[in-house]
């Protein structure tokens, strides 16, 4: 069985591609997708998600900081990190996935010493990304069609 992480913020979006994943990446065997919806439930789930192993990781390049299920039950905003209070309040484009990435790389690293193949899934083109993403970093555009996506996941997982 293979598993990968997905953070995709888009509830129906997230839904879909988990659901076609699972369905349609048969090449490895069972497949279980884990959906993340944002970049607060990243964050708290991080250490748990490093000890996972996934086999691969695939990020949306723009991930909210929150969404309403992190809200809890007296539907108060968590505090933000000042990191991403200057990304909100700044020019630049709010990238939380690529903070997320750049996180789960280094804790990973730091606890596993291992590499885990992962990519960018966006709408946005990647020359529209500036320096968002590394030279080194993998990035698929987001379409309508989802078998570039199945067949990048089947390259990955091999």
């Amino acid at each position: 069985m293979k598993h990968i992480l997905l953070v995709e913020d888009s509830n129906n979006l997230g839904n879909l591609l988990k659901e076609e994943i699972e369905k349609k990446v048969k090449r490895v065997g069972r497949v279980v997708v884990t959906v993340i919806r944002s970049e607060l439930e990243f964050r708290r789930k991080l250490s748990r998600l490093v000890d996972q192993n996934f086999d691969l990781v695939i990020f949306d390049v723009m991930v909210l900081w929150c969404s309403v299920d992190d809200l809890g039950d007296n539907h108060i905003l968590p505090e933000t990190p000042e990191e991403v209070q200057k990304e909100l309040s700044g020019d630049e484009p709010f990238r939380g996935g690529v903070r997320c990435s750049r996180l789960f790389k280094e804790r990973l690293f730091e606890k596993h010493e291992t590499e885990t193949s992962m990519f960018f899934y966006s709408i946005v083109d990647r020359d529209d990304l500036d320096e968002s993403l590394s030279p080194d970093d993998t990035h698929l555009l987001k379409t309508a069609d989802f078998e570039p996506l199945i067949e990048k996941i089947n390259e990955l997982l091999k």
